[in-house]
């Protein structure tokens, strides 16, 4: 009993769980197309011969399968038909609950391309299975073609942050082209820009928020990848650099003829940056700016046959500067300077220059100058002019915060050497008299309380042999200063003292008597 139970029970099991996916097969293997079958049966039966097409008939009867007539290509290049190969179909549906076409043979899958498969089976949550058409089944991500890779992107939705080398438009302003290629060639779409940054050369670059498409990017010239923001990577603030680049003159070369190349240069990244303002989309653009320098030098030396010496030394200068994307103007110079050497070892120098770079006091342009010597040369080439009149305004172009610094200077030292006025003399004159009665009436103070304290020192001597000791008085100064006179401490040391001087004074006195005598 239990072995017929099991007999009935294990077929139904067997056939109600499993489903078999339509193949196709011959003498030459299983396949998963018509087509796949007569190009297998080709291949063994005509070895290395070119397949060139064929024509399939479907039997889809009580023996389902089919034939199919290939045309080839003979070694001769001729083309010729083989007949009599024969395919059957197996299984019981197409994979993926896709539709079978009948006139084809082909399973008709009612996913789309990139569509996430039913059945995760071999797939993971970072390489999920996905429909491919073009292999006609369900595929891991990474193995994909480009078509669903992109499309598979373009369902997942959401935005991102990237970098992108940016164009410039019709205006002149540093933008993000509407789309670009990601590093798997999928169309990226700009959705926003926040800032640019942009050299004078027109190397653009700009943060951008973007999102797929789902479109493969046509590639061509026009074509913009993307710099940075690519799984998961942040993307840097788009800070505009400024960069100080040189390189010194070091001559080299016979001793009769040596040269070098000197440069110097500067570059301020412009930039541009927008976003919303008061419901507006609004955008604030600076320039990018660049001054450099360029000096080719050569010295020749030359020995006379009568014993003297030249030197010729020819320095050719380029100065370029550019106020925007290539918008650039250059001055060149030539300087010529020949030193000559008699024999006797007496030297003479004579120069001259040529060229819209010459300056008034004959001399070309130098390498690296910061603007020492007044004409604007090197540095941001800002120009000024002031004069010691303080009634003409500074006159300024170039960097507004180094200007604004110059004026305030100027303001600065105008109002340090500016002269007083007839009120403020008389006010000043008022202010000296009123602290030289205060000095005069302090003076008097003392002078009264001087007296007073001689006063009572004279009266307390009364011309008597014996002198009593003054009370101690207290005196108060200016500013609120004082000093007590403590002389009674000073009294009983002052009377042997006192007594000394009069016998000194005796005796003087009588010895002056006695030699007159």
């Amino acid at each position: 009993m239990f072995w017929r139970l099991l007999f009935v029970v294990l077929p139904s099991l067997f056939f109600s769980s499993f489903a078999f996916s339509y193949t196709w097969s011959n003498n030459s293997g299983i396949y998963g197309s018509p087509d796949a079958a007569c190009r297998g049966a080709f291949a063994l039966q005509m070895g290395g011969l070119e397949y060139v097409s064929a024509v399939i008939n479907i039997n889809n009867g009580d023996s389902p399968g089919g034939n199919c007539v290939v045309t080839y290509k003979r070694e001769s290049g001729e083309t010729a038909l083989l007949y009599g190969i024969g395919f059957a179909r197996s299984g019981n549906g197409c994979e993926g609950g896709g539709t079978y076409e009948p006139s084809t043979g082909i399973c008709k899958s009612n996913l789309n391309d990139g569509d996430r498969c039913e059945d995760q089976t071999g797939g993971t949550k970072t390489d999920p299975m996905i429909y491919d058409s073009a292999a006609g089944k369900c595929l891991n991500f990474t193995d994909s073609g480009k078509k669903p890779t992109c499309a598979h992107l373009g369902n997942l939705g959401g935005s991102q942050g990237y970098t992108i080398k940016g164009v410039l438009d019709s205006t002149g302003n540093a933008v993000a082209p509407p789309t670009s290629a990601s590093n798997l060639d999928c169309e990226v779409a700009t959705i926003s820009t926040s800032d640019c940054k942009i050299n004078v050369k027109g190397e653009i670059s700009c943060n951008i928020t973007g999102s797929f498409t789902g479109n493969v990017m046509t590639t061509g010239k026009d074509t913009k990848p993307l710099l940075c923001g690519q799984n998961g990577e942040k993307c840097p603030d788009q800070t505009p650099e400024v960069k100080a680049e040189s390189s010194p003159c070091s001559l080299s070369g016979p001793s009769s003829s040596q040269s070098c190349t000197a440069t110097s240069s500067t570059e301020a990244e412009g930039s541009q940056s927008c976003g919303s303002m008061n419901g507006s989309y609004v955008c604030v653009t600076k320039q990018p700016t660049s001054n450099g320098t360029k000096i080719d030098t050569t010295v020749k030396s030359t020995t006379n046959g009568d014993g003297s010496s030249d030197v010729v030394k020819t320095e050719v200068g380029t100065k370029t500067k550019c106020t925007d994307v290539k918008t650039c103007t250059s001055t060149t110079s030539t300087t010529t300077t020949t030193t000559h050497t008699s024999s006797t070892g007496k030297t003479t120098n004579s120069s001259n220059c040529t060229g819209s770079g010459c300056k008034p006091d004959g001399t070309g342009i130098t390498n690296g100058g910061t603007g020492g010597n007044g004409d604007g040369e090197g540095g941001d080439d800002s120009e000024a002019s002031a004069s010691d009149d303080c009634a003409k305004p500074v006159v300024c172009g170039g960097d507004i915060i180094q200007c604004a610094i110059l004026n305030q200077q100027f303001l600065t030292m105008c109002t340090l050497r500016k002269l007083p006025t007839d009120k403020e003399k008389a006010d000043l004159a008022s202010s000296i008299a009123d602290e030289n009665k205060k000095i005069d009436e302090l003076q008097k103070e003392m002078d009264d309380k001087a007296k007073g304290v001689l006063d009572k020192f004279k009266a307390g001597s009364g011309g008597g042999s014996v002198v009593d000791c003054l009370p101690d008085y207290p005196i108060s100064g200016p500013y609120g200063m004082s000093l007590n006179m403590k002389f009674s401490a000073v009294c009983p040391y002052l009377s042997p003292f006192r007594m000394a001087m009069m016998i000194v004074a005796y005796l003087l006195a009588a010895r002056m008597i006695s030699k007159e005598l």
